[in-house]
């Protein structure tokens, strides 16, 4: 007999969401990559110069080859949390999970991404900002991987606002 039983009383454990790491990656890498890039961009000062396309290319690229791996295993692992969060409480749950665990990993991975594009702060008060600038950020996309894995999608049958009054099946 356990001493501490970790799942339902049926014995029965819940089904793990093989999907949620690979689509935690892909969505977390879509989405900070540009969102840091941009950041960065806009406190090199780069965003009020319209011809500065070449810079914009370069902090992209750098932030893809320093922090792109690093992006995408985090959101990936921040995924399968979100996931399991979200079976055992909601999509609502899952994704204040994946919000507050991916705002604390935006703040490192900011850093991470602010240091090959010579974005040194002089004072320990511009590291602070660029991590809340992370943080920020990663807490947005955390959210968006939370709802993304959180719980079941609906079907399209059950997105049918007729599906009770017209039956498709005898």
């Amino acid at each position: 007999m356990k001493s501490f039983p970790s799942g339902p009383r049926s014995g029965r454990r819940p089904r793990r969401r093989r999907w949620a790491f690979p689509a935690g990656a892909a969505i977390a890498a879509l989405l900070l990559i540009p969102l840091i890039s941009l950041t960065l961009l806009a406190i090199r000062g780069g965003l009020s110069d319209p011809v500065a396309t070449t810079g914009a290319v370069a902090v992209i690229r750098l932030v893809a080859v320093f922090a792109g791996i690093p992006i995408a295993l985090t959101g990936g692992g921040i995924a399968r949390l979100a996931a399991e969060a979200g079976q055992a409480r909601g999509r609502r749950r899952a994704a204040v999970v994946g919000a507050r665990t991916l705002a604390v990993a935006g703040a490192g991975l900011m850093i991470v991404a602010a240091i090959p594009n010579e974005v040194i702060p002089a004072s320990a008060v511009g590291w602070v900002a660029l991590a809340a600038a992370g943080a920020g950020l990663g807490a947005v996309v955390g959210a968006a991987v939370g709802i993304v894995v959180g719980d079941a999608w609906p079907s399209w049958a059950e997105l049918n606002p007729w599906h009770d009054e017209h039956p498709t099946a005898p």
